[in-house]
């Protein structure tokens, strides 16, 4: 990608919710997960004790967090409670417990204690975790999480008297990348006819070094899509997360306004990221310029 402009799609990816929990499935086709936060909190009668937690599917496994509560067999007025924290994964029928450890929690203020205990789970491009807390974050764990592969998501009550009082997700999810035949979109761009349709090399920039920063000198191929719409063919010159980015990859869409040559532009990241806030291109003779005014920046292509 030229810059690294972020751009996130937040979307609440709800589906069902029962009395012990909530199903949340991944995005459909055509978009794939890049980050997730998750806040599951729940309390168990300090009697009855309980068990609840949060797993998700990835393909054929699925990994779960789960936390016990001992009920009164286990619960301390002085020392407080000892609830007990295991993550592991799932193959088919059979759970395998990958690590156990011991959270005390304060003893509770008598009957009626609703403050309960968190699962926090972040995940994206640097890894997934689950922090574990009352007030704050008293452990995390390290989880494996292919988010390429995620299918859903969902918080459950296992056993005993658990309350769940706040279930929120956020998840962020942005197109998967397009493509056209490079080769093809290289014969449209080289025909002639059309001024819409041409090769385009870099020229200059203007930009902002603090919103922006350059990626790359691009190398393009505009084609008209039946609906007017005016694709950018990424065809090479990309530096920054090069490996992202082959020859025939939509690189943005620009879509005509009333006003001739000008265009509302929709702009795609190397992580599928469409920008799209106050964006806007314009051909003008030998010179296709895009604009990013809420980033400062503007880049120039010419004709070649």
């Amino acid at each position: 990608m030229y810059m690294r402009l972020s751009s996130l799609l937040l979307v609440l990816l709800l589906t069902a919710a029962t009395a012990a929990g909530r199903l949340y499935r991944a995005p459909g086709a055509g978009e794939r997960v890049a980050a997730i936060s998750w806040h599951v909190r729940a309390t168990a009668d300090e009697r009855r004790g309980g068990r609840w937690g949060i797993r998700w599917r990835e393909g054929d496994r699925g990994r779960f967090v789960e936390i016990s509560h001992p009920g009164a067999d286990g619960t301390d007025h002085v020392t407080g409670t000892l609830l007990t924290v295991t993550s592991g994964h799932q193959q088919g029928d059979t759970a395998t417990v990958d690590s156990t450890l011991r959270l005390r929690i304060p003893p509770y203020a008598g009957p009626g204690w609703r403050s309960g205990v968190s699962l926090r789970l972040t995940a994206g491009e640097g890894g997934a975790s689950v922090a574990i807390g009352r007030r704050r974050a008293e452990s995390t764990i390290a989880m494996p999480m292919r988010l390429d592969s995620l299918e859903s998501l969902e918080s459950y009550v296992g056993s005993g008297a658990v309350d769940i009082l706040l279930d929120t997700m956020r998840i962020t999810a942005t197109p998967l990348p397009r493509y056209v035949d490079a080769d093809s979109a290289v014969s449209l761009a080289s025909a002639g006819g059309d001024p819409r349709c041409s090769l385009w090399t870099y020229f200059d920039r203007d930009t902002d070094p603090l919103r922006s920063r350059p990626g790359g000198r691009y190398e393009l191929a505009s084609t008209v899509a039946p609906d007017g719409r005016v694709l950018l063919v990424y065809l090479g010159g990309a530096d920054d997360r090069a490996d992202e980015w082959r020859p025939g990859r939509i690189k943005a869409e620009m879509r005509p306004t009333l006003i001739p040559g000008v265009y509302d532009l929709t702009w795609y990241a190397a992580d599928g990221t469409a920008i799209t806030l106050d964006a806007g291109a314009a051909i003008e003779q030998h010179l296709l310029t895009v604009q990013f005014p809420d980033r400062r920046a503007t880049l120039r292509f010419r004709r070649r």
